[in-house]
This record gives structure tokens, C-alpha cells and sequence, in this order.
């Protein structure tokens, strides 16, 4: 939604490499899932940055509240430098490797910014829907894995963060049991009302 520019512009260079798995999740078609949508997250981020004129950097003291990266990303807009993104809770992961999972949240942390959205739930699920709006401009709707993962990534752990007070620590583990039992269950294992299955 925010980089449909960037968007249009690099739909040749990703539609190739995406590769349809709206098959059922079992271990390669997540595989194949997790790839197409790091690919499309890190396009996102790239897009991103060549639109604001700055990148990212994985850093363990990154805003953990609105007004600090409100303040975080002027200081980057003025300076030019990369905007740090917290890499904390990112041994599980649903991306493919460390860095999309970093520029995905790049892209999130942009998207809360541009969209002067916090981080409450309604704010949450707006910065959610503009990224699945993404996906469906690619052709991975809700019928796709892809759109699921991300689904359970956004809308899924900003239900979890409100109804348990707590971010899933174990990214993949949260998400595989979206899929596979529900998000209820998933949030209910994160809260410790549930054991994990």
C-alpha cells in the first residue's frame, strides 16, 4: 500500500521467484512459503528505503515505543543514516534468514511511522492490513500460505501482545501453531494457559 510504486516497479523482478504454495502447510510448502515471502518482505524494505533515502541496522537498543521511533526516524531522515530495527527474539523466525526478518521489520516499523499508527491494537492491525494488502497485489491472498504466515506474523501476534501481554518469543513455533491449531491456541501457549503441541 505505502510503496505502490516500488511496488509495481519490482513485481518483474519478484513474481518470478515467487512460486505458488496455497498447498497444505505441511514441511516443504512452508519452506517454500517462508522463501517467497522473505523475498517479497525484502523487496518491501528495499522499495522502502530507496523512497525515504534511508535503510536499517539490526540493533538491540532500537524505539520500543511509538514516540521513540517517531524521534528515531526524523534523526534518520535528517542524517541519512539507517534507522535501527530491533533484532531481539529473532533466533525463530518465519522468514527465511535473520535479514529479511530484520527488513521486515524495517518495513513494519516505516509503515507505523508513515501511517501515524502507534502500537495498539487498532494501530497494530491497520500496519497488518497494509502489508497483507501487499501480498494480494502480488496474487497471494488469503488462499496462499504466504498470506497465512504473514497473517499470523502481524495480525496474529498483535492479538497475542494484547490478549496475553507478552510477544511471541518463538516466532515460528507462534505461527505453526496459528496454522495448524488456530490462533487462539497459539496465543493461549504463549500466555501459558496452553502446552504447546
Amino acid at each position: 500500500m505505502l510503496v505502490t510504486d516500488g511496488v509495481e516497479a519490482n513485481q518483474s523482478e519478484i513474481r518470478p521467484a515467487l512460486k505458488s504454495s496455497s498447498s497444505t502447510p505441511g514441511t516443504p510448502a512452508m519452506r517454500q512459503a517462508s522463501y517467497n515471502l522473505g523475498k517479497l518482505v525484502h523487496a518491501q524494505a528495499r522499495a522502502m528505503q530507496d523512497i525515504l533515502g534511508f535503510g536499517w541496522t539490526p540493533a538491540a537498543e532500537a524505539p520500543s515505543t511509538f514516540p521513540e521511533l517517531q524521534r528515531a526516524f526524523v534523526a534518520s531522515q535528517v542524517s541519512g543514516r539507517a534507522l535501527p530495527v530491533s533484532n531481539e527474539n529473532s533466533s525463530s523466525i518465519v522468514y527465511d534468514n535473520l535479514d529479511q526478518n530484520v527488513a521486515f521489520r524495517f518495513w513494519h516499523d516505516s509503515t507505523h511511522v508513515l501511517l501515524g499508527c502507534g502500537f495498539d491494537l487498532d494501530s497494530e492491525l491497520t500496519v497488518a492490513i497494509a502489508h497483507l494488502d501487499v501480498l494480494r497485489a502480488y496474487g497471494l491472498g488469503p488462499g496462499s500460505l504466504e498470506h497465512a504466515l504473514l497473517h499470523a506474523d502481524t495480525v496474529g501476534q498483535a492479538i497475542c501482545v494484547a490478549t496475553a501481554g507478552a510477544f511471541p518469543v518463538d516466532q515460528a513455533c507462534f505461527v505453526r501453531t496459528s496454522l495448524e491449531r488456530g490462533l487462539g491456541s497459539a496465543v493461549r501457549t504463549v500466555a501459558g494457559w496452553e502446552e504447546p503441541g
